[in-house]
């Protein structure tokens, strides 16, 4: 979950990011404080008159200044001979003990690791999302570069697919096709022609593309093929084989697809590429989009919560408004999380406390040191949507996680979430918040750490833990809405009893 954004007004985790609230990650004040020098009096002869303090005065501003002076000069003198490798580390080891909730965890091998001036290749061989904690990151200028579009306004340049890694970590699956990205319009073909479009739980199986005499891509020339499966490509690997792309240059994913038992074998040709685009993370059904849903129901799955999600949700929200409809299933299987900003901005519509308050409490954010920050919704605007009798379910499962967490713990609290069909959530109660080298300009390496975890009102937590279902439903096959999508049909049955 981003609790700031990395970019002034860059949002989120701005608030993080990412939860992203919109907090910049140095928080350290800038200059000093002078007191003012006040003068005494004494009496010579009946006479007052005032002491000289000139002297004194002039002593301690020069003091004062010559102390400011030694200590840039001394910083300066000592960067000048340090190698950029060393400064980084440096930089790293001073950001995470000051802002890292695990910081008084590591061990002095694991300073001492950065501190010997391997700071950026320590980095990038693992150290940051290994050692400190898994959401921890680091990234480059060039990485930093391309992000800026996905903070402010959540446009990005990619396929448009989320993975997961497979129960083994063997393989990568798809787990998603982000609507309004390019991988939607891609059509693959297997070996007899068949034509096919990118399904959940198809496994990454290799790519292939041309390069030219120099070794860049081209639309021809020599091929490369890599078969992710005999290279053991995990996860945390797979990025970078797309990361040599430009934008539209062309290259061919391979997919491995199962059979109705389950059986791999299938593998289809897709003919891919990157482009700008920008997600669509809310989607609304009524019973003319999804027949099997009652007339008085509307379903809206929400598969994050990056910038800009509250915007379609709300869209949808209205949508559901206008249509007249009571019941809301609200679908956030497989929603990662993303903002925090976001979720402010759409449990405004989910939640209300007894008062009615316009800002609802939704969490408290304790930080390293026990400092705190309180997440309130943006508004209230829940019962301009929903009655008395009307009824919220939300689906979930174990890749629910993070600002999604956050945001059906804030239902469950308040109790405007009726019941909760699916699995337990996966227990991401943590945020994180980007730092840059250089604080005064988007650019440069950029570190992401954990710096603080999030309780609900009762000062409960979810970490570790996530959040149970009332009613479980292990759902084994594809879980793409449809009208045989059995979550989807647990909660119709549950509306219909709930009904008589």
């Amino acid at each position: 979950m981003n609790n700031e954004s990395p970019f002034p007004e860059f949002d989120e985790q701005s608030e993080q990011g990412s939860v992203k609230e919109e907090e910049q990650g140095n928080n350290v004040p800038q200059g000093g404080y002078v007191p003012p020098v006040y003068t005494k009096v004494s009496k010579d002869n009946g006479e007052e008159k005032p002491k000289k303090t000139a002297n004194n005065t002039v002593t301690l501003i020069l003091t004062f200044v010559l102390a400011i002076l030694s200590f840039f000069c001394g910083t300066i003198y000592s960067q000048s001979y340090k190698s950029e490798e060393e400064q980084l580390a440096a930089w790293i080891i001073r950001t995470i003990k000051q802002n890292s909730i695990y910081a008084e965890n590591f061990t002095d091998e694991q300073w001492e690791a950065l501190l010997s001036g391997m700071g950026k290749g320590a980095i990038e061989a693992g150290f940051i999302d290994t050692e400190i904690d898994i959401y921890s990151d680091f990234y480059s200028p060039a990485e930093i570069a391309e992000m800026q579009n996905e903070f402010t306004d959540g446009s990005r340049i990619g396929m448009g697919v989320s993975m997961i890694a497979d129960p083994t970590n063997k393989y990568v699956l798809l787990y998603s096709v982000i609507n309004g990205s390019p991988a939607c319009s891609f059509v693959g073909k297997d070996s007899e022609g068949n034509e096919y479009k990118m399904q959940k739980g198809d496994r990454f199986y290799g790519i292939s593309y041309f390069v030219d005499e120099n070794g860049a891509v081209a639309d021809e020339g020599e091929q490369v093929f890599v078969n992710f499966y005999e290279e053991g490509v995990t996860l945390t690997e797979i990025g970078s084989y797309f990361d040599r792309f430009k934008e539209n240059e062309g290259f061919t994913l391979l997919m491995d697809r199962a059979d109705e038992n389950g059986s791999y074998g299938t593998i289809i040709s897709f003919p891919a590429y990157l482009q700008s685009y920008a997600p669509e993370y809310s989607t609304f059904y009524d019973h003319t989009k999804l027949s099997v849903l009652p007339t008085d129901t509307a379903l809206i799955q929400l598969t994050s919560f990056e910038k800009p999600s509250s915007k379609s949700f709300i869209r949808d929200m209205e949508a559901f408004k206008q249509g007249g409809y009571s019941n809301l299933i609200l679908d956030m299987r497989g929603n990662g999380g993303g903002f925090v900003s976001e979720a402010k901005a759409i449990c405004s519509y989910l939640v209300k406390d007894e008062n009615n308050s316009r800002n609802t409490l939704m969490a408290y954010d304790v930080y390293a040191g026990g400092a705190e920050k309180k997440y309130y919704t943006d508004n209230n605007y829940f019962d301009s949507y929903f009655s008395e009798s009307s009824k919220i379910i939300v689906l979930a499962d174990s890749h629910s996680a993070s600002a999604t967490e956050l945001t059906l713990m804030t239902m469950k609290y308040y109790g405007t979430v009726d019941v909760i069909i699916g699995e337990n959530t996966y227990g991401k109660g943590i945020t994180q918040q980007y730092f840059f080298q250089n604080p005064f300009k988007i650019e440069g390496f950029c570190l992401k750490i954990t710096v603080s975890q999030l309780f609900d009102p009762s000062r409960n937590t979810i970490h570790g833990v996530g959040i149970a279902p009332d009613i479980t439903v292990v759902q084994t096959e594809d879980s793409t809405v449809s009208n045989d999508d059995a979550t989807i049909l647990k909660a119709i049955e549950w509306l219909s009893n709930a009904a008589s």
